[in-house]
């Protein structure tokens, strides 16, 4: 079973996404893990093998630049990281695009996009 791990630190978009996650992709991936900010993001993804993450930049602690910096550069994997974000800026969504991000999602998102984005993962693994 995949796991997914969700380091976003409002509660209300943690469970929107995490709902969306549990419901509709049904059994190819297991209960969503969440985590309440960067810093316990990474500290998991050091213990468990998580097959996708989905992550805000601005978050407590560790920012989800550097989460996605961390999971392409320190891990030794590929790990696909999603963005759902606030900030509209082209040059941020390049430059998480560079750094190794799978897709950028600016709030508020579309859950249908977000649900074809971690199909497109769940199926290629």
């Amino acid at each position: 079973m995949k796991k997914l791990l969700i380091p976003i630190c409002w509660l209300f978009l943690t469970l929107s996404v995490a709902m969306l996650a549990g419901c509709m992709l049904g059994p190819k991936y297991s209960r969503p893990e969440t985590t309440a900010d960067g810093d316990q993001g990474i500290e998991f993804l050091d213990q468990e093998e998580i097959d996708l993450v989905i992550t805000d930049i601005n978050m407590p602690y560790t920012k989800g630049l550097e989460l996605v910096r961390y999971v392409n550069t320190k891990l030794g994997t590929k790990i696909p990281v999603i963005i759902i974000s606030g900030i509209t800026l082209d040059e941020t969504k390049d430059h998480a695009l560079e750094l190794g991000a799978l897709g950028y999602l600016t709030k508020p998102f579309d859950p249908e996009v977000l649900l074809k984005m971690v199909k497109s993962v769940a199926d290629k693994n």
